[in-house]
């Protein structure tokens, strides 16, 4: 090779036969390479006395930028919230991988914001990607990501048909499994708060227990559905509500844990026990599912760290051509059995 051509990763990953998103994970010590892989990109870059700089480093797309974007919308408690940091930390580990660099913007919908985003943010000079959190592809910010065709990723919203990749939990299967492990226990007389149903996930915890229950022979009364909204002071009304009817539920499935720990203190507040006369069961796996001052709580773990680790790998991969969208993955989950359950008196 010519001594005075400057040496690129697009060089090493012709010299070691990888791609340049390998050879970024190697330089950035991703401890994802395959151990074949990271020798021939080690031995390349000896051979070719490759010195790697900050942009060099960076994802070779296609004159695109190293950088992807990641947005989610704005909700109520989002800087504290467990699924947002969940979200952030796995898609921040997999942009790293990636040998990506990761921008994280907050949508509030607001005028000043969709201009901002028409200019800087959906433009391929600026980001060679998209992370998309929690957003109904009809949406008008997606429109817009697609006519500038920059290559993007819907997480945690499913879409089943066309040419949208996505990465989201499987939602009805695990709230399914929730109605199936009451029913098991003995409840009947069962109820849901559900999150917002302005959102995919939340529709689809309020389906798949809807379908578990009958499944299993149980109707789910429309009295005994309570839209909590994902926020802790409505998940407490709903709770009281649920209270009031007569009978009251023997057992409630709430859409978070957050909302459940709402559920349980206006249950306490009746003079009523965790689980003596309500069983709870909650969603997420949260740690705050098993803090002292209430019943450890029974909870449905979903992989959300994974799903933006995996989201940032397959987006990266999209972007490389080493991965032709659309891309369609539903993540498992699984019911955590604590002491937050038990058949219903006289059951």
């Amino acid at each position: 090779m010519d001594k005075k051509k400057v040496v690129t990763i697009v060089d090493v990953a012709r010299e070691a036969r990888v791609s340049t998103s390998t050879v970024s994970r190697v330089i950035n010590e991703a401890p994802t390479v395959k151990a074949t892989n990271r020798l021939r990109v080690e031995e390349a870059i000896r051979r070719l006395n490759y010195r790697p700089d900050p942009s060099a480093q960076r994802l070779a797309a296609g004159g695109r930028s190293g950088t992807i974007g990641l947005l989610v919308p704005h909700f109520e408690g989002i800087f504290y919230s467990f699924y947002a940091s969940e979200l952030l930390k796995g898609a921040g580990a997999g942009a790293t991988e990636s040998g990506l660099d990761i921008l994280i913007h907050i949508i509030r919908g607001t005028p000043e914001e969709a201009a901002f985003f028409r200019t800087h943010i959906f433009n391929p000079k600026y980001l060679a990607g998209i992370l998309i959190a929690d957003l109904d592809p009809k949406r008008e910010q997606i429109k817009e990501i697609e006519q500038q065709k920059i290559p993007f990723l819907l997480m945690n919203y499913f879409v089943e048909e066309g040419d949208i990749s996505c990465v989201a939990v499987d939602n009805i299967a695990a709230s399914m499994s929730v109605a199936d492990y009451l029913i098991g226990l003995g409840h009947r007389n069962v109820a849901t708060i559900t999150g917002d149903l302005n959102i995919q996930c939340a529709q689809q915890r309020l389906e798949g227990f809807r379908r578990g229950l009958e499944a299993r022979g149980v109707v789910l009364e429309q009295g005994f559905v309570a839209e909590g909204g994902f926020v802790r002071p409505k998940a407490r009304r709903c709770a009281e509500h649920l209270l009031a009817q007569e009978p009251h539920p023997t057992a409630i499935f709430v859409a978070s844990d957050e909302m459940a720990l709402e559920a349980i203190g206006a249950i306490k507040a009746k003079g009523l026990e965790v689980p003596g006369d309500i069983s709870i069961v909650g969603f997420d796996d949260n740690p705050i599912a098993t803090l002292g001052g209430h019943a450890q709580l029974t909870t449905v773990w979903q992989p959300l760290a994974e799903m933006g680790r995996i989201s940032a790998n397959i987006l990266s991969q999209i972007i490389q051509g080493e991965q032709k969208s659309p891309v369609k993955r539903l993540l498992a989950t699984r019911l955590v059995e604590r002491d937050s359950c038990q058949p219903p008196k006289g059951g």
